[in-house]
């Protein structure tokens, strides 16, 4: 039976509040980083109560040079807190760059070529259409009287998905998936394509007013879910905004890791989370990852178990730097009596190397080097 899913709620800056989180503790984070230039971050956090003077420095209101490196640092933290077999799904758009005469800086291609540096590479790139344009901007003539050519800003309607993977994650999610995890095949038939239109947010104005300025699409994110992870998994969101991707999480009975650098979203998230009956805790309460066993080839009749440790960068084994047991003395006895000589350390201890590499031989083809 599966677990009552968990709100694991941090408040601060990811690249931070992330090293609190054991190594390889999720297999999925599903976010949407922070929209350079295009969103008025300060000023739907003073909505929200944070107040005239509660500006702080936001990603998403940072130069070029800025956003870039915060994002890098964050992505430095997410990797190591996501398995060696993790999915990492990120909604990112297109960026107007100040006082370039209108050239575009394409961030999608950015992150891709960032998440390829920690080892993750393109599963699916899909198109987000919005039915409402989201942003400082509207599309419309500069000026009113100037309708000619070289005047048109055009809406910023559509973002795209990049849903990337590291190591086997589909050889894992077929393995570990029950049949409570199967999807509604008639409701998945609009996202088994790679253009989703995302649904009319259905907000009231004091939602708008009081609200994030850009919550997640709750139909994508949950898509994002069921296709990417199981029942009872740990998702990240590093930028969690008002929270959807946890909310969502807890319907379809999975945990959240959550991060989010406005105390005012993040006290709109934890009032979301608490009356949906979800139980919050702080991120320090992540538990390390379950170590698995591995199982030694008969053939050879190695003695002992070895135990994975699953970490970010490195999945072979500690155990497997064991003591010399009885076990190998007598395979020792056995060849040295064969071949009629004498049993000395070195030979005993051959067969404890040939154990250790032997297991370390099966934790690469299992979880890779």
């Amino acid at each position: 039976m599966t677990a009552a899913p968990i709100c694991y709620l941090g408040i601060g800056d990811a690249a931070d509040v992330l090293r609190d989180v054991p190594a390889g503790s999720a297999p999925l984070c599903v976010s949407s980083p922070p929209y350079l230039g295009l969103i008025d971050y300060h000023a739907a956090a003073r909505n929200v109560g944070s107040g005239r003077d509660g500006r702080i420095w936001h990603a998403g209101d940072a130069s070029v040079v800025e956003y870039l490196d915060a994002m890098t640092a964050v992505m430095g933290q997410l990797h190591r807190v996501l398995a060696r077999d993790a999915i990492l799904a990120l909604e990112v758009g297109d960026v107007r760059v100040p006082r370039s005469g209108g050239s575009m800086l394409p961030l999608p291609d950015w992150w891709l070529s960032l998440c390829e540096g920690f080892g993750f590479r393109l599963l699916e790139r899909i198109s987000l259409v919005r039915p409402l344009a989201l942003g400082r901007r509207s599309g419309h003539f500069k000026r009113p009287a100037q309708n000619r050519p070289g005047y048109a800003l055009l809406d910023t309607v559509s973002s795209t998905l990049l849903v990337m993977g590291r190591g086997d994650p589909h050889t894992r999610l077929r393995d570990r998936s029950r049949p409570a995890d199967a999807i509604d095949v008639i409701w998945a038939e609009r996202f088994l394509r790679s253009m989703w239109t995302t649904a009319r947010p259905a907000r009231t104005t004091l939602d708008r007013l009081s609200g994030h300025p850009v919550p997640s699409d709750a139909e994508t994110v949950r898509a994002l879910l069921r296709f990417y992870s199981c029942r009872g998994d740990l998702v990240v969101d590093p930028f969690a905004g008002s929270g959807t991707v946890g909310r969502i999480a807890a319907e379809e009975a999975r945990s959240s890791l959550l991060v989010e650098r406005e105390p005012p979203f993040a006290h709109l998230t934890c009032d979301v989370m608490q009356s949906a009956g979800v139980a919050i805790a702080p991120v320090n309460a992540v538990r390390a990852p379950r170590r698995s066993v591995l199982q030694p080839s008969a053939q050879l009749a190695l003695p002992l178990p070895a135990i994975l440790e699953h970490q970010a960068r490195r999945a072979f084994l500690r155990s497997a730097r064991g003591d010399i047991t009885p076990r190998h003395r007598e395979m020792a006895q056995r060849l040295a009596a064969e071949c009629g000589v004498a049993v000395s350390p070195e030979l005993v201890g051959l067969f404890l190397r040939v154990e250790r590499a032997h297991v370390a031989a099966v934790g690469r083809a299992r979880y890779g080097a």
